[in-house]
């Protein structure tokens, strides 16, 4: 399979698993309907096995009570999701790339435009009434906007017109965060859906560019990456994708406040851990942030392989820094 292909099954095949592992009661049932439904249409284009994804799915459920009922719910939405299968586009494969073939993002300053056009979080009123409005989908995931607003991790989008780049149909995604390159230079956007899109991504990249290689970052990670000096850091702390990001950088502001110890936020995109290599982490120890199950033990073990030689390296569960 190709590989870019491979890493975005591994990565939504992951994803669905975190997010059937942290339903809660009363919502579990909805949850791997529409959860295996999506990874059906993934295995209908030929992303990947419905032996796989069942597999894997039943492993992160296996403590969910009517075993039976539940399994037989799993195979339905399987199978009514392959009926209905998903091809993946250019802007739905961001770090796809003919092998050995030069990285192409949107142009610096149209990017640079955009995110200093786009309305940070500490200036979007209570009473909101964009629609979709991303700070209340952070608030539903307990994240003040405040919070996000302050540190600058993800903004609200501007309003049209966007580069060429950024589809006028997609208006839902209207909660972004920039993106690094290992160097902190400032190189793409990448939009989360605040409002249901359906059976559409949850996420965005720039159409027509890649992201291979990208990282998100707070300003302290942006300072680890551009190599600048840093008084009192304590440690870097890297997670997984835009929310764990967003999460863990409100947890490391607030451990600042009590506890006096910085700490740096690094986030991964799909197929980024390689650009860890180029990072100088000035030897200072290394959080790697995972989910407590099968997807964050693989992903916690392919970070400890792209680590520069002599790194100290930590591991920590995602929910101790939510």
């Amino acid at each position: 399979m190709d590989p870019a292909k491979a890493a975005y099954w591994e990565t939504a095949l992951g994803n669905a698993c975190r997010e059937l592992a942290n339903a809660g009661d009363g919502e579990r049932h909805a949850t791997l309907r529409g959860v295996a439904f999506g990874i059906g249409r993934l295995v209908g284009g030929g992303l990947g096995s419905a032996e796989e994804a069942r597999a894997a799915i039943l492993q992160a459920i296996e403590g969910w009570p009517q075993h039976a009922k539940t399994a037989k719910t799993l195979d339905d939405a399987l199978r009514a999701g392959q009926e209905r299968p998903r091809v993946l586009d250019d802007s739905e494969r961001p770090h796809a790339r003919a092998a050995g073939g030069p990285k192409t993002r949107p142009p610096a300053e149209e990017v640079r435009e955009l995110w200093d056009r786009s309305i940070r979080l500490t200036d979007c009123p209570a009473d909101c009434q964009r629609d979709p409005c991303p700070a209340k989908r952070l608030l539903g995931r307990g994240m003040h906007p405040k919070d996000v607003g302050h540190l600058d991790v993800a903004r609200c989008i501007a309003p049209p017109p966007w580069p060429s780049w950024w589809r006028p149909s997609w208006s839902a995604y209207s909660l972004i965060a920039p993106a690094f390159e290992p160097n902190g230079q400032l190189a793409s956007i990448h939009g989360r859906a605040a409002a249901d899109v359906g059976d559409d991504p949850k996420t965005r990249w720039p159409a027509g560019h890649t992201a291979g290689g990208l990282l998100f970052a707070d300003v302290a990670g942006r300072a680890v990456l551009k190599g600048t000096p840093m008084l009192l850091l304590h440690g870097v702390l890297i997670v997984e994708g835009m929310t764990d990001t967003i999460a863990a950088s409100i947890w490391a502001a607030r451990r600042v406040c009590r506890r006096g110890e910085r700490v740096a936020v690094l986030g991964i995109t799909s197929g980024a851990t390689a650009a860890l290599a180029s990072v100088d982490f000035r030897g200072r120890p290394v959080y790697v942030a995972t989910d407590p199950d099968g997807a964050g033990e693989r992903y916690a073990e392919e970070i400890a392989k792209s680590l520069p030689a002599g790194v100290r390296l930590k591991r920590v569960r995602m929910m101790q820094c939510r």
